[in-house]
């Protein structure tokens, strides 16, 4: 089974969900005109559940996307535990 983006997105987020669930954290819509670039708006989401989580899990592949990247990276910069789907 190919792990897509989505798909490691949606497992990193019900390890944090376990922790705590805010009803907003769930919009995802662009809420101005005035962003110039909607992927890096989300990635700006991403980043910051990423500073409400203890762990997140990165799959097998997280290596091919930007945005699992940076959240690894940033991840590792900050001190939030990672779990591989390998280990």
């Amino acid at each position: 089974m190919e792990i897509t983006f989505p798909m490691a997105y949606r497992i990193w987020f019900a390890l944090w969900a376990i922790d705590t669930v805010y009803e907003e954290d769930f919009k995802y819509d662009v809420v101005s005109d005035s962003i110039v670039n909607p992927a890096l708006w989300h990635m700006g989401l991403a980043l910051m559940r990423l500073s409400k989580a203890h762990m997140i899990y990165m799959c097998d592949g997280w290596e091919t996307t930007r945005g699992c990247l940076m959240e690894h990276q940033a991840a590792v910069a900050f001190g939030v535990d990672i779990m591989y789907e390998n280990d």
